[in-house]
């Protein structure tokens, strides 16, 4: 909105176009006094944008202890707030433990669309998306899937780290497969932004021992 005073500090006939913003000043009566000729317009912008949560979960993981590791991440962006409009840009940003090497990432909409989706190489970051539009108290939701291959021999690589570690109700990047997602309109801080998976190898030995039956079996065989 727009609102114009003379001088003296009476409210003069202006127009604005909605579309331009401009101010039509053609309508406004002559200026009664000098001391009434300088008009001063005052503009009143209101926020159009929603009230978004943006949470990051882990969906699954394949082959968390092996050499070939398929994680997949859910990032949903919720309206709780009066008004539509859009999430702007959602950015992905993985940083795993040192070892534990990106090769591809794959990003729907829905799990079933992964399937077909376009592989992307290794990047620092993916975009999800430039901007989607999400009404009140509604919510919109993307997949992102990542390939990763283990290399015990990368610089840094330790067991410890392959472990998740959250200090003071946040998750800690290089540990584990961590993962965030940030966008322009997150109205509920960091903290939900997050998500890690342990992928810790787990070497196991399973032996089995018996005995050879000497005499009277036992009743229950």
């Amino acid at each position: 909105d727009v609102t114009c005073l003379n001088g003296v500090g009476e409210r003069v006939n202006v127009t604005r176009d909605a579309t331009t913003g401009g101010v039509d000043f053609s309508e406004v009566a002559p200026a009664s006094s000098a001391a009434a000729l300088p008009i001063t317009c005052t503009f009143t912008n209101r926020e159009q944008v929603p009230k978004l949560r943006i949470q990051k979960d882990l969906e699954s993981v394949e082959g968390a202890t092996t050499d070939d590791i398929t994680v997949t991440y859910r990032i949903t962006a919720t309206n709780d707030g009066t008004l539509a409009g859009t999430t702007g840009r959602l950015v992905d940003t993985p940083a795993f433990a040192p070892g534990l090497t990106l090769r591809s990432a794959a990003i729907a909409t829905s799990l079933e669309g992964l399937r077909s989706a376009r592989e992307q190489n290794r990047a620092a970051t993916y975009v999800l998306t430039q901007g989607t539009n999400v009404a009140p108290g509604e919510s919109a939701t993307w997949f992102i899937r990542m390939t990763v291959a283990r290399d015990k021999a990368a610089a840094g690589y330790s067991e410890s780290a392959l472990e998740c570690v959250s200090s003071n109700g946040r998750m800690t990047p290089k540990r584990g497969l961590y993962n965030s997602v940030a966008g322009p309109y997150d109205h509920d801080g960091a903290a939900n932004n997050e998500a890690c998976a342990p992928a810790r190898p787990r070497t196991i030995r399973i032996e089995k021992a018996g005995t050879q039956p000497v005499g009277t079996a036992n009743e229950d065989g």
